[in-house]
């Protein structure tokens, strides 16, 4: 812990650079996790459209929500084992970041 004193510890330039880097490196896992989910569901947004162009009579919202709800969990359910490996990844990853945070505030 750092000094009762100080209500702000030390934070120096290489712990920007660290919090940068960790930045970085949560956004990948969350782009990692979310496109494909992001990216089959805009293919089927797609094909609604084209549905609804096809035919204006159907109401296509009333429809694509169930639709899009079903795929969404579908494709959550078929890449669970890439989820697996993408949080596995993160956790050991997170395991490296407590020392290099250690050293960055020189918190003794």
């Amino acid at each position: 812990l750092w000094p009762p004193a100080s209500f702000i510890p030390d934070i120096s330039g290489s712990f920007k650079e660290l919090a940068v880097a960790t930045s970085g490196s949560l956004l990948e896992v969350a782009v990692r996790i979310a496109a494909p989910v992001i990216g089959i569901l805009l293919l089927v947004e797609l094909g609604v459209g084209l549905i609804n162009r096809a035919a204006p009579q159907i109401n296509a919202f009333y429809f694509s929500m169930p639709i899009k709800a079903i795929t969404a969990l579908m494709v959550l359910a078929l890449l669970l084992t890439h989820l697996v490996d993408v949080v596995r990844q993160s956790v050991d990853e997170s395991k490296l970041l407590l020392p290099k945070l250690d050293r960055v505030l020189r918190i003794r």
